[in-house]
């Protein structure tokens, strides 16, 4: 079972959701930030898991022994049980993308660097920055947190071409 105090990485990870930037471009890039940025502010957390890579998804549900949907519903579960006992109304998050440049891997897949900006006071959890990948699968951009050194070994276990970005970042340790 995933534990209370991993829930505000979860809502990190984003994270199949609606296919609206679909290229590897910074504009597209933008629009698929600012659609999740928004599903944040309106509260829909588990949405959250709808930004992540799908392979990265099945990857994480493996860990946890169950397959993406049963990940989805522990999520779910969880945030809800979570959620009748505490408000987010004081939750914030942000992805910023000034200065932001996509970059290509040598495979050819666009990423971006840059950092995810979260707070989840009701949790206990204050405002962080940490690393983020933004990165292209099926033409689809998703986000990555990389808060501790697990993170960016999954990632790149999940996406070998992302292994020279991922040690670029400086995960928290």
């Amino acid at each position: 079972m995933i534990s209370r105090t991993l829930i505000p990485a979860l809502l990190a990870l984003p994270i199949t959701g609606p296919a609206l930037a679909q290229d590897g471009t910074l504009e597209a890039l933008t629009v698929r930030a600012d659609a999740y940025e928004a599903l944040m502010a309106e509260g829909q957390f588990t949405a959250a898991l709808d930004y992540m890579p799908p392979s990265l998804l099945v990857a994480v549900a493996a860990q946890a022994g169950t397959d993406p949907e049963g990940l989805r519903a522990m999520m779910g579960k969880q945030i809800q049980s979570i959620a009748d006992t505490v408000t987010f109304d004081d939750a914030r998050f942000d992805v910023p993308l000034d200065g932001v440049a996509v970059q290509h891997a040598d495979g050819g897949r666009a990423f971006a660097v840059t950092t995810a900006q979260s707070a989840f006071p009701a949790l206990g959890v204050p405002e962080t920055t940490t690393p983020m990948l933004a990165l292209v699968e099926d033409e689809t951009w998703y986000f990555v947190r990389i808060e501790s050194p697990m993170h960016g070994a999954l990632l790149s276990q999940v996406f070998p071409d992302m292994a020279g970005p991922v040690t670029a970042l400086k995960a928290p340790q």
